[in-house]
C-alpha cells in the first residue's frame, strides 16, 4: 500500500479518505448556516451583535493577510495564541505564528481572502467561530492559485470589548498539490503539559478508549464519541454534518484502514478549557506509527475539539476539526 494513502486512511479523527474516493468536485453545500447554538440545544446564544463584533474582526484579520503586515496580523493575536494551520505542527506565540506568516508570504502573497462564517458559539469571554473560506495566491513564480478550507476560530473578549484571536485552526476541501507549500521548518517546541484538572482526566480516559478503537479498527466504539449533530471537519475533504453523514464516512474509513497495521496510537490533549454549561474546549494532538507490506512510517497532527455534555453526563464531540504535519519522507 503507498505512505501516502496510508496518510490519508489512519489520521486519528482528522483524515481525508484516499484521492480514489473523494468526489471529483468538493463543495460545503451540507455545512449547515447556524448563528445560534439555541438551534442546537444549547444554552448560550449568538445575537446579531456578537455576530457583527466577530465579523468585523475577521474582516480585520483578512485586511491583514491581504496587506501582507504581519505587525497587522499579529495585532489581532494574543501574546500566547496558537495556530494549527494544515500540513504545520502547532504553532505557539506570536513569534512562531509570525515567522510562519513571513516564510509563507515569501512564497505565496495572498491576492483573495473570502470568509463565510456559518457558526458562532458565545461562551462569554471565549468565542468559537466556525465556517469556511477562500483563498487566492500569487506565487513568487508569478503563476496563480485558489483554494476553499474550512476553519475555526478562538476569539477572546478583551476587558475593551474587542477581540484577539486565542486559537486558528485551518484545512483544505481538497488536499494541496504540494504539501510541502505549507510546511515551514520550525524549531521544536516543547509544551508542558495541561493542568491536571477532572476535565483534563476526562478526557484523557477518552482519547486513551479513541486510540484504542482506532488501532483495533473498531468502527462503533469511534462513532459512540460523537452526538447525534456533531459536525466532523477532517481535512482535505468535506464537513461530515450529524452522524447520519458521519457514520458511512467512518465506514469507508474504517475499512480502508483495514489494509495497515498500527503498530502504536497516541492520542493526547495538549491543553483543555472548560468553557462552564457543560462544554469545554480541547487542543488535541495524535500520533500513529504504521506499516502496510515494506511500507512503513508515521502520522501526526493535531485540531481542536469543542465537547457538550450528554444528559447522561458523559462528554460527546459536538464539533472538530482536524489536520495533519507534513512528513517529508512522504
Amino acid at each position: 500500500m503507498p505512505p501516502r494513502l496510508i496518510t490519508g486512511w489512519i489520521c486519528v479523527f482528522g483524515a481525508a479518505l484516499s484521492t480514489a474516493a473523494m468526489p471529483a468536485t468538493a463543495t460545503l453545500t451540507s455545512f449547515p448556516v447556524v448563528f445560534s447554538p439555541a438551534s442546537l440545544e444549547s444554552p448560550q446564544r449568538s445575537g446579531d451583535n456578537v455576530r457583527s463584533s466577530v465579523a468585523a474582526t475577521h474582516q480585520a484579520y483578512g485586511r491583514a493577510l491581504l496587506s501582507g503586515d504581519p505587525n497587522a496580523l499579529m495585532a489581532l493575536y494574543l501574546d500566547d495564541a496558537r495556530s494549527l494551520p494544515d500540513q504545520q505542527p502547532a504553532l505557539y506565540g506570536k513569534a512562531q505564528i509570525k515567522a510562519w506568516n513571513a516564510a509563507i508570504h515569501s512564497r505565496r502573497r495572498v491576492t483573495v481572502y473570502k470568509p463565510d462564517i456559518r457558526e458562532v458559539f458565545d461562551f462569554g469571554q471565549t468565542l468559537v467561530e466556525i465556517g469556511r473560506f477562500t483563498i487566492g495566491w500569487k506565487l513568487a513564480n508569478g503563476q496563480s492559485e485558489a483554494a476553499e478550507g474550512k476553519y475555526l476560530h478562538i476569539w477572546e473578549r478583551q476587558a475593551d470589548g474587542t477581540l484577539r484571536l486565542k486559537a486558528d485552526v485551518r484545512n483544505w476541501l481538497t488536499a494541496p498539490a504540494d504539501h510541502r507549500a505549507f510546511f515551514v521548518d520550525m524549531p521544536k517546541t516543547v509544551r508542558p503539559s495541561p493542568a491536571q484538572t477532572a476535565l483534563s482526566a476526562e478526557l484523557t480516559t477518552l482519547n486513551d478508549r479513541n486510540a484504542a478503537a482506532v488501532k483495533g479498527h473498531d468502527l462503533e466504539t469511534r462513532l459512540s464519541f460523537y452526538a447525534d449533530d456533531t459536525i466532523l471537519m477532517p481535512h482535505s475533504t468535506t464537513p461530515k454534518v450529524g452522524i447520519k453523514e458521519i457514520r458511512p464516512y467512518l465506514t469507508t474509513y474504517v475499512a480502508n484502514g483495514r489494509g495497515a497495521t498500527f503498530d502504536a496510537v497516541k492520542v493526547w490533549t495538549d491543553d483543555c478549557q472548560d468553557l462552564g454549561s457543560g462544554y469545554a474546549l480541547e487542543y488535541f494532538k495524535f500520533q500513529v506509527d504504521w506499516r502496510s507490506g515494506e511500507s512503513k512510517g508515521t502520522v501526526s497532527g493535531g485540531g481542536v475539539r469543542l465537547w457538550r455534555r450528554a444528559p447522561d453526563g458523559e462528554l460527546k464531540m459536538l464539533r472538530e476539526i482536524g489536520t495533519h504535519d507534513f512528513h517529508p519522507s512522504l
